[in-house]
């Protein structure tokens, strides 16, 4: 029935569909132009959306899920699922009924049965082997009380042990030979549950099992002996076998009646929210997706496309474009504000940490211009590493910026150091130089609180590396963790070599300046001890620059 049933179904859809299908191609041949474009711009509730437009908006990607995808899950779900819930509900109810019915069919037979067995012979009966007159003649009153009703498939007597049932009675049917007098049957694995009660010889309750031996409905009855105790069961088994194909049967009818009326909602149902809420919102995020705030004449050209879309469903959705407009307007607005005053905060920003660093080399009377001409020398050693791949993955532009802005304050620490040892002229003593390393460690810590009001600003923590580990050495020998090779920041290596550079060609209130030459010459020397090896390379590569740039920030020509 079923496959009948599917097949009436898909030949009389293809036939119905070709139908459709050359009636649509012949009207759409002859209706005029115009009336073509009034239907096609009917039903839009904005202004009609382009075929190049509406492709685009179809291939834009979602996060999961595009929003008409959902409503036709949700409109072909709803009705399936109603459905199945009819069918659910009227088969339920069906199989309720007959249930009730059945059970009090095999209710009845099986008292029926208890009524004609002699409790106190039952061991007789097995015992007999069938060949007494009375065994055969209860047996004939047990398949007579059989033949009542064709739905009785199953009537006999058991008496339940431990290792299963004996056989006291049991009927023949046309597909199963009965199991003789006293042979022992296995339980059938639709009892295990009731095996505890069995044996107590209580009384259980009707219930469908669906085993080997098919779908019934099965009634126990104890008989009981004239001492009150259970001795066996009278049983009768009803067939509940045609069920399965009433269920299946209705379904088929349910799907051929309905699949009409379910087409008829779903097409309905997409087409409203295709032009109520598909096609606003897919364009309004088409419009959003492609807003740029690079210019003001950008700015402009998408407001004015925001606003021709003119939706005008009437609905939230109308609202929410509104409010969109209403917000791009706003948004234009301070976006343009928020870039002026972030440029103004970052400069302000750049500045202080200049002005910082510079009151503290300010105490330092032979520092003169080291915080620029160091952030300079950084500047240019990691614009020529990445031009030599050396880290280039890690020297964005936005790296690079940062380590430049934060290279000023590399000696921030030196603001806790005494003046006299400071500014002494002469070579530190031991305990002197002791206190003057702690600067590295001082700047550390002043950053860190720097960190902790301006969590914002990321260039700090590199500020803090370059702080901390500036005079830590390649060879792990440096302050003032002793830190060895690839520990040691990127950022602290590149300065590393800036600060000693700087230092050693310019004067201090302990030495003379040395050459360029002697400076560079030192440098290579401490390659691989003291400095990072590939820095070292990098800075030999723009030396003329280096020194050209020191030029330039000491006034020199």
């Amino acid at each position: 029935m079923l496959a009948r049933s599917s097949v009436i179904v898909f030949t009389t859809a293809i036939i119905s569909h070709v139908i459709c299908l050359m009636i649509t191609y012949i009207a759409v041949r002859i209706v005029p132009a115009d009336i073509k474009k009034l239907l096609n711009e009917f039903g839009w509730l904005q202004k009609p959306v382009k075929d190049s437009e509406l492709e685009q908006i179809s291939k834009t990607e979602t996060r999961k899920t595009k929003i008409g995808t959902v409503f036709a899950i949700s409109l072909i779900s709803t009705c399936l699922v109603v459905l199945v819930v009819v069918a659910i509900v009227a088969s339920s109810l069906f199989v309720q009924h007959t249930k009730d019915q059945r059970e009090r069919l095999a209710v009845g037979a099986s008292h029926m049965v208890a009524n004609i067995i002699d409790g106190d012979r039952v061991d007789l009966y097995i015992q007999s082997k069938g060949n007494t007159q009375e065994y055969k003649d209860i047996k004939g009153a047990l398949e007579n009380i059989k033949k009542m009703s064709a739905d009785i498939e199953y009537i006999y007597v058991y008496k339940i042990v431990e290792d299963g049932c004996i056989a006291v009675f049991d009927i023949d049917t046309p597909d199963m030979k009965a199991a003789d007098p006293g042979e022992l049957v296995p339980f059938d694995a639709s009892l295990y549950e009731y095996i505890p009660a069995l044996l107590k010889g209580e009384r259980i309750e009707p219930f469908i099992s669906n085993e080997y031996y098919g779908w019934f409905l099965t009634s126990f009855i104890p008989v009981y002996n004239s001492d009150g105790e259970t001795v066996c069961y009278a049983c009768a088994d009803v067939s509940m076998k045609y069920l399965g194909v009433y269920r299946r049967n209705f379904v088929v009818r349910i799907l051929i009646l309905c699949s009409g009326m379910i087409v008829v909602i779903i097409i309905t149902g997409l087409w409203v929210s295709k032009y109520r809420v598909v096609y606003p919102v897919d364009t309004m995020v088409m419009m959003f997706k492609d807003f740029r705030y690079d210019s003001e004449e950008a700015k402009k050209a998408n407001l004015a496309l925001l606003s021709k879309l003119e939706i005008r469903t009437g609905d939230e959705i109308e609202r929410l474009y509104n409010f969109f407009v209403q917000v791009a307007k706003d948004s234009s607005k301070s976006f343009s504000k928020m870039v002026q005053k972030t440029d103004y905060i970052e400069k302000m920003q750049s500045d202080l940490i200049v002005i910082l660093a510079d009151m503290v080399e300010n105490r330092d009377e032979s520092t003169g211009d080291h915080i620029r001409k160091t952030s300079m020398y950084t500047l240019i050693i990691m614009r020529q590493m990445r031009r030599m791949g050396i880290k280039s993955g890690m020297l964005t532009d936005d790296y690079i910026q940062n380590v430049y802005k934060s290279a000023p304050l590399h000696d921030i620490g030196k603001i806790r150091i005494p003046d006299a040892i400071l500014n002494k002229p002469g070579k530190l003593t031991p305990e002197e130089f002791d206190i003057m390393k702690k600067h590295s460690v001082y700047g550390g810590a002043i950053i860190d609180e720097l960190i902790e009001s301006l969590p914002q600003a990321s260039y700090l923590e590199i500020a803090r590396d370059i702080a901390l580990y500036h005079h830590e050495r390649w060879d792990g020998t440096g302050y003032p963790e002793g830190l060895k090779g690839e520990e040691i920041p990127l950022p602290a290596r590149i300065m590393a070599v800036a600060d000693v550079f700087d230092a050693l060609i310019s004067d201090r209130v302990y030495k003379k300046a040395f050459s360029f030459e002697k400076a560079m010459d030192i440098i290579k020397e401490e390659s691989g001890t003291h400095f990072d090896p590939d820095i070292v390379k990098a800075f030999f590569a723009v030396s003329d620059e280096a020194m050209e740039t020191a030029k330039k920030q000491s006034g020199k020509s």
